[in-house]
């Protein structure tokens, strides 16, 4: 006998409810938000004013009046919310949901960034070997190949039509855009394996398998990002290295330059040395503060 499906419950919310636990920046919800400050992204992507207001906030807020900046912000954001949760979702649980702007509902912060999503509709993708497989809500696949190329599919189809919206507004390339996406997932992929004390190289694995894949199908080459060991006293801890700058040190004074606060820890552009001594320095703080 099928069991009903009861509101609130069954494999979406619990798929998301585990990544709403592990993340203490974003909240995401299984179906229909409830309050202020939710946008389905099917009319976000419908409203040209929105999406102008959207743009102009971050240009006048975060990016300091630097339009390329914002640019950069505005894709990375975005797609950020969109893309890294599922690609988590589907490496950690191998599950993923249809990943369309008429599925989709984003929280905006009022600074600009994204600090939500909603999946609207119950349907989850999961291998036929998944404990829940044989629920209503449940669409089975033998593989998790054919699983993974479907969400690789749609993540290109989605994130480009977003980054093209960025680019009608921002004088900041699709090359970077598609660059800091790769980054975003390969720097998520490989802290959440890393934190939990899990193999490091297999997410990194299945990060490069998703670049390959893009490269394929976007047909706009990105830097890609890479992976960084760093010993420190509790052993060996790993880091993601940017393939793209964002460009936040166009939005200081320039005064520290490379050597301090002016860019990114995990920029490209970073002395290796001086990167390595943040990372120990960082993890001798907070990973001993944790144990």
């Amino acid at each position: 006998m099928t069991p009903p499906v009861v509101p609130g419950r069954g494999p979406l919310a619990d798929t998301l409810a585990r990544l709403d636990a592990a993340d203490e920046y974003c909240r995401f919800v299984a179906g229909e938000p409830g309050g202020d400050g939710w946008h389905r992204l099917d009319e976000v992507l419908a409203d040209a004013a929105l999406l102008d207001d959207w743009y102009q906030t971050i240009v006048e807020g975060a990016a300091c009046g630097k339009r390329d900046v914002a640019g950069s912000y505005f894709a990375g954001w975005i797609s950020g919310v969109i893309v890294d949760t599922a690609v988590i979702a589907l490496m950690a649980q191998q599950r993923s949901w249809p990943l369309c702007d008429t599925n989709l509902a984003v929280h905006r912060h009022d600074e600009g960034w994204f600090d939500g999503l909603a999946v609207l509709a119950p349907d989850v993708r999961m291998l036929s070997s998944d404990p829940d497989a044989g629920h209503p809500h449940a669409v089975s696949f033998d593989r998790v190949d054919p699983l993974r190329a479907v969400l690789i599919d749609e993540i290109v189809g989605l994130a480009g039509r977003l980054f093209a919206e960025v680019r009608a507004r921002a004088p900041y390339g699709m090359r970077g855009m598609w660059g800091a996406l790769a980054d975003g997932l390969a720097a998520s992929l490989v802290h959440a394996a890393d934190d939990a004390g899990d193999d490091v190289d297999a997410a990194w694995h299945g990060a490069t398998a998703l670049f390959d894949a893009l490269d394929e199908r976007v047909g706009a080459p990105f830097t890609r990002p890479r992976l960084d060991r760093t010993e420190w006293s509790g052993g060996c801890s790993s880091f993601t290295v940017k393939g793209t700058c964002c460009l936040y040190y166009k939005t200081v004074d320039g005064t520290a330059g490379l050597s301090g606060d002016d860019y990114c820890t995990t920029c490209p552009l970073r002395d290796e040395g001086w990167r390595r001594e943040r990372h120990v320095a960082w993890l001798e703080e907070h990973r001993r503060r944790s144990t």
